[in-house]
């Protein structure tokens, strides 16, 4: 009934959703809800089961939430129930999730297991149509073992999309509400656990029992570009079948620019209209590689008169557009015959038309060496590690950047007794190697464990300078002259050429470098990327900052010898054992990650027939100042004072002292009953660490840090002129330990 302006009312016709309703029929009543996501906490989709949950007679309704339109084609679906698989790793499944495309076989799932269980289990579903598709995973996910179950005309697309597995096991529709009661919904995961495979094998098993018109089918759906099919073609034992089914090469587009249309054929590209021949070969763009910095390299194959021909063309080398004149030159230079074409006309189009005419892959990320969350996998120049720990001995496709390319001697991971038997050593050598390898370690697994942290190395001590520098090439990291910036500022320069790729990079200061080094330089982005080996003053201050650590040892360098190549061995082994344990580290603090990082490196070396005391025992190398800052401080003054640039005396005594050395720190006199007291003027420590090239120390911070743990007795004073009144009890007892520490630390 509908009120109306003279008080009364009538029935009320029309003005309904009509065509438009989301439930159509009768009978509706209750409705269970299921939202879908695309990112945690953002719903894009719902799904709405009602009736007699029926979905042939539109029982289960999917409708896309109102977040605005979109002109792309399919549409992004979602995932349902992804709630259930952020809470963490399930116990008896470890990190797999099972993708199931029935959505209410996956509701039983959840409704039988809460029965027992509060947590959840790691079970979502996702909903596949033709112009509905789950596209994209969150990164939450993209590191999971991910198992689709559910048809394999659905699932294997849906596999390859994402990289996962599919289940060849099923539960025969009419037994799902009876067995699902009777047992516990985990033995039917483990089911369809152990029944998963690769994609790829999945489908070789799949094709024979396929018609003709399935398998085309089937094979269209799965999208694969051109680079990816003939790897596929080439492992696959089902080679004459896919030949048979998949669409051919060439003469299959048509691209409308301007008022013409152009063609492709076998014969080369040809204006439709007149028959002009444009080009004398066809040409598809099969990959394109881009990199953070814009550049962009495109595989491109060419079927010449006899055969296809692959080349790689740089962007660089296309001007206005013309790929015609690459490709020219890239064929005399490989095959002695040159490309046809018309120059007038048709060359500034001729990149355009290669992209309108092919489906390309985009590999992003494809110059950088470490991880790479497009191919989910650690990528070297000579091979990679896959997410599962597989290697792909191929080497790297291309290097786009012209900063310094780490891991070139790297080989892939192998069993070495004798690499083992030379790092189980208890040697300053190996020390050194096995402290910076953990700090690579964390640099090369930042982006893999969706850390925020990265940490600067700074190298203290001639020996740690050589022999550590040394360690860090034997390792993979690359190394830059500073003498190559050119116009670039020092602090662009290293800004630029530690953020290329994963691995640090060896920045050449020198011992005895001139350099002055600001503090500004610390805030500079990928400054953290960085094994700086700093003189004794710049190294202390550097290292008193949040996000470094600092490798000391002292003493004379010496060589790594036999060491080198056996360091080499560290990095690929160690990853790949991570990778096929699916370890995460877990996010942490900067100096606890890297010990996480350095006892778990020693308990995987145990396993191998090494010595995990020799690892841990690399910790003693290891100095994280920021956590002690008074200390470092102290240490920092008593370096200044023992080369002399700064004087340390008793009151009264300052005339002694000559008159081109400040007095930084005076013996206060004090009588018997009273606390010993040290006066400091902080200033002057930081004009002599500047008068060495070393950047300030932040001295409001470490009068905070001494005054919280009562060793400030008192403040006098403002600006140059200002004094601290130290314990010097305290004072003393750190210094007798630096001292110790130092003599422990020196290699004879």
């Amino acid at each position: 009934m509908r009120p109306n302006r003279n008080g009364k009312s009538s029935v009320r016709r029309g003005g309904g959703p009509g065509k438009s309703r989301l439930f159509v029929g009768n009978s509706w009543g209750e409705v269970l809800v299921i939202p879908h996501y695309d990112l945690p906490g953002r719903i894009i989709g719902f799904t709405f089961i009602g009736r007699d949950v029926n979905p042939h007679a539109g029982d289960i309704i999917y409708k896309r939430a109102n977040i605005g339109q979109t002109n792309q084609r399919p549409k992004e679906s979602g995932i349902a129930m992804l709630p259930a698989v952020q809470a963490g790793l399930h116990r008896p499944f470890g990190s797999t999730i099972f993708i199931f495309t029935d959505i209410v076989l996956a509701m039983w799932f959840h409704a039988r297991w809460f029965r027992e269980s509060y947590r959840p289990l790691p079970v979502v579903a996702v909903r596949e149509k033709s112009n509905l598709k789950s596209l994209h995973l969150p990164t939450s996910l993209e590191d999971r073992r991910l198992i689709f179950c559910g048809p394999l005309q659905v699932t294997l697309p849906l596999a390859r999309r994402h990289n996962g597995s599919v289940s060849e096991y099923t539960i025969p529709e009419a037994d799902i509400a009876t067995r699902i009661t009777r047992r516990p919904p985990t033995d039917f995961l483990h089911l369809y656990e152990e029944n998963a495979r690769p994609w790829d094998a999945a489908l070789d098993r799949l094709l024979p029992s396929l018609s003709a018109e399935e398998g085309r089918l089937l094979l269209e759906r799965l999208e694969m570009p051109p680079t990816e099919y003939r790897q596929i073609l080439a492992m696959s034992k089902q080679q004459d079948r896919i030949e048979a089914l998949a669409p051919l090469r060439v003469g299959a587009k048509k691209v409308i620019i301007g008022g013409d249309t152009v063609i492709e054929r076998p014969d080369g590209w040809f204006v439709e209209s007149s028959e002009e021949r444009i080009c004398n070969y066809p040409m598809r763009i099969d990959v394109v590689r881009t990199t953070d910095f814009g550049d962009t390299q495109y595989e491109i194959t060419v079927q010449c008169s006899d055969r296809p021909v692959t080349l790689r063309v740089n962007q660089r080398e296309i001007h206005n557009g013309n790929l015609f004149a690459a490709v020219n030159r890239r064929l005399l230079q490989q095959q002695g015959e040159p490309l046809n074409y018309q120059q007038r006309k048709w060359a500034r189009q001729s990149l355009f038309i290669a992209q309108e005419l092919s489906e390309p892959e985009t590999i992003r990320d494809a110059g950088r060496i470490g991880w790479t969350n497009d191919g989910l996998r650690f990528q070297f120049p000579n091979f990679a590690l896959f997410h599962n720990g597989e290697i792909d001995r191929a080497p790297m496709a291309i290097e786009l950047d012209d900063g310094p390319l780490p891991a070139r001697d790297l080989s892939p991971p192998r069993t070495d007794p004798l690499c083992v038997e030379q790092l189980s050593d208890e040697s300053s050598e190996n020390g050194i190697v096995w402290g910076l390898a953990a700090c690579v370690i964390q640099h090369l697994t930042r982006r893999h464990c969706h850390s925020q942290h990265a940490i600067g190395v700074v190298l203290d001590g001639a020996y740690a300078h050589e022999t550590g520098a040394s360690a860090a090439i034997a390792l993979g990291c690359g190394s830059v002259n500073l003498a190559a910036r050119r116009s670039l500022s020092i602090q662009d320069y290293i800004s630029r050429q530690c953020s290329f790729h994963d691995f640090p990079v060896l920045i050449r200061l020198g011992h005895n470098s001139r350099m002055r080094m600001q503090a500004s330089w610390l805030d500079t982005p990928n400054f953290k990327h960085a094994i700086m080996p700093l003189n004794p003053f710049a190294a202390i201050s550097v290292a008193s900052r949040p996000g470094f650590v600092r490798v000391c040892c002292d003493g004379h360098p010496q060589s790594l010898g036999a060491t080198a190549p056996a360091a080499r061995w560290i990095i690929p082994n160690y990853l790949s054992d991570l990778l096929k344990r699916r370890f995460f580290y877990a996010p942490d603090r900067n100096n606890q990650l890297l010990v996480t990082i350095l006892d778990d490196m020693a308990e995987w070396f145990g396993r191998e027939g090494g010595s995990p005391s020799v690892v841990r025992s690399a910790r003693n190398l290891l100095h994280f100042d920021s956590e002690d800052i008074p200390r470092a401080f102290v240490e920092t003054v008593v370096r200044l004072h023992d080369e002399g640039l700064i004087a340390c005396v008793r009151a009264g005594a300052e005339g002694t002292v000559s008159g081109k050395t400040p007095v930084a720190v005076v013996v206060q006199n004090v009588s018997e009953n009273e606390v010993g007291r040290i006066s400091l003027r902080p200033t002057l420590i930081n004009d002599a660490l500047q008068r060495r090239g070393a950047p300030a120390v932040p001295l409001n911070q470490i009068r905070d840090s001494l005054d919280l743990q009562g060793s400030l007795l008192a403040r006098q004073g403002e600006g140059q002129g200002e004094q601290w009144l130290i314990d010097q009890g305290w004072w003393d007892n750190v210094v007798e330990s630096i001292r110790n520490a130092r003599t422990e630390l020196v290699v004879s």
